[in-house]
């Protein structure tokens, strides 16, 4: 956060990123610096340093660096040394704003232009942040952000029913909601950034008239955007330090209402000096001491007895373990959007792998600024995903002409996400026999034919499962579904990556012998009735 390094010339702060280690520091003129935390000398930490003159000294042997990793003094070494031209250390550029300090940790030479969060819409005084450690892995910590169905039991407390309110209603101590539906209908949209997924809740007024829509936003890789309250909007971002440790921050903003620093801090139990220490943001409710759990409060109604979202929260992804095996998880029908980030996740790793741009950083990319989250009402009819939609992100990915548009994306997205968690379920973290078997450089082609005779359904969906994996495949449709075919008859060709292709096949062919077999027990029992 910026107040974190707000004094020019005050003390440098030892930053870990990524699993990188690097020291904060405003300078004497006021401009932030980010280094490599050890001087490139002997390795001391400049965390140590004196941070003066505009620029940060190590301690050791007094070699100090501006906030561009220049070498600007040499103590140790001959006024004459040519070392003293050449010295820098790792500087990584940095951006301020809207209550942040923003770290490039890419490629140096290709720098993206920065885009601001939809927070810099409002001033200074309307941004208020909540900073906490988080003892685990970044990314369960981020399913719980995007995972709106918990919120109607672990914070039910904090976001009690209300039949009076209309949405989200802000107080002093809660967050009022229009519904007790604790079991809402997820239903998710990729998108050029991430995805947006709407939760789905029966209000207690009117509910044959309309529905109780709570719309998140995923900002690949690790923000999300919430709904919001009558107050203020909400949003998250969860940092990873490193595989299994995480920055929490919470950022309750808006351009005219909003909530006070202080009174939004006090509000998750996150008060500097109080609940969380100034330096580390490490919790005073943690798992050693049960986060506090007042079991007499539980008692008395309180649903989970420990004070404040954040730490309810905490507790959970916590208890996971440092990183959660999700090979052992159990996944209902409220989890669409977890098994989306997952494979969104591990697709987008793939990719970069390869070489390929990182999810949300092809150009033309959406703008952030205008990226909003929703709560409300929608009449019964009314589709969501045209709710919030920025202009810019209308023209940047072809927009929606009406509803007919968006009800035909739906159904496309729909079978994009069935494709997705097959896949997950059945392969994991990959197809280890098929990567340790086959070369990853071998091709071959492959013919899908009858066994006996059938009525062909499923041909366009069993082709999603290989195009998934390898979007070079070539794929040829010898029968159209529908099509009554005869044993032996050849159904599609398709030839790619014979790693990819054997990955992906028993997905395929699962699906496609359930669908065909449903047609053909169809067919002859509609041939057995006909005429009668």
């Amino acid at each position: 956060m910026i107040e974190d390094v707000a004094e020019p010339d005050g003390t440098p702060l030892r930053v870990r990123l990524l699993g990188e280690n690097m020291v904060v520091f405003r300078n004497t003129e006021g401009r932030i610096g980010a280094l490599d935390e050890l001087c490139p000398h002997r390795r001391a930490s400049l965390a140590f340093g004196r941070n003066e003159e505009c620029g940060l000294r190590c301690l050791y042997h007094g070699w100090k660096f501006d906030v561009d990793g220049n070498a600007v003094d040499m103590s140790s070494e001959p006024v004459d040394a040519k070392l003293r031209g050449t010295m820098k250390t790792k500087a990584y550029p940095v951006v301020e704003s809207a209550g942040f300090v923003w770290v490039w940790m890419g490629d140096p030479e290709n720098v993206i232009p920065f885009s601001p969060p939809n927070w810099s819409a409002a001033p200074a005084e309307k941004i208020s942040i909540v900073k906490m450690h988080g003892g685990c892995n970044w990314a369960q910590v981020l399913e719980g952000s995007i995972d709106s169905a918990h919120s109607s039991s672990l914070h039910s407390s904090n976001m009690p029913t209300a039949t009076e309110v209309s949405g989200s209603t802000a107080t002093d101590t809660a967050w009022l909601r229009p519904s007790a539906d604790k079991a809402p209908k997820i239903e998710v949209q990729k998108t050029p950034f991430g995805f947006r997924y709407a939760a789905i809740r029966k209000p207690i007024i009117d509910a044959d008239k309309q529905d109780y829509v709570r719309m998140t936003l995923f900002q690949a890789p690790f923000t999300v955007h919430i709904p919001s309250n009558d107050q203020y909007h909400l949003s998250q971002m969860l940092v990873p330090i490193d595989d299994v440790n995480t920055m929490f921050y919470w950022i309750a903003w808006h351009p005219t209402k909003g909530i006070s620093q202080d009174a939004w801090r006090k509000f998750c139990g996150a008060e500097i000096g109080k609940d969380v220490e100034p330096v580390t943001f490490k919790k005073r409710r943690n798992a050693e001491n049960n986060y506090l759990q007042d079991r007499a409060l539980m008692k008395a109604g309180d649903f989970t007895g420990i004070y404040g979202i954040p730490c309810q929260d905490m507790a959970m992804w916590e208890s996971m373990g440092p990183i959660a095996d999700r090979s052992e998880d159990l996944l209902g029908s409220s989890d669409k959007a977890i098994f989306t980030f997952r494979t969104q996740m591990y697709r987008a790793a793939q990719a970069v792998q390869k070489g390929e741009p990182a999810l949300g950083a092809v150009e033309p990319r959406v703008p952030l600024a205008k990226l909003m989250s929703f709560e409300g009402m929608v009449p019964k009819g009314d589709d969501w995903r045209l709710i919030n939609v920025s202009e810019e992100e209308r023209r940047l990915t072809g927009g929606f002409a009406d509803k007919e548009d968006v009800e035909e994306l739906a159904d496309a997205q729909q079978l994009d996400n069935f494709v997705d968690y097959v896949l997950s379920e059945d392969l994991g973290s990959g197809d280890v026999t098929s990567r340790v078997s086959v070369p990853a450089s071998a091709r071959f082609s492959a013919v899908l034919a009858a066994r006996q005779p059938i009525v062909v359904a499923g041909l366009q969906l069993a082709a999603a499962f290989f195009g998934k994996l390898d979007p070079e495949v070539a794929i040829e449709f010898l029968v159209q579904d529908g099509d009554n075919v005869a044993a032996g008859q050849p159904l599609m060709r398709i030839a790619g990556s014979a790693q990819l292709m054997l990955a992906a096949e028993r997905s395929a062919l699962n699906t496609l012998q359930h669908l065909t077999g449903i047609a053909t027990v169809t067919r002859s029992y509609a041939e057995a009735i006909a005429g009668t």
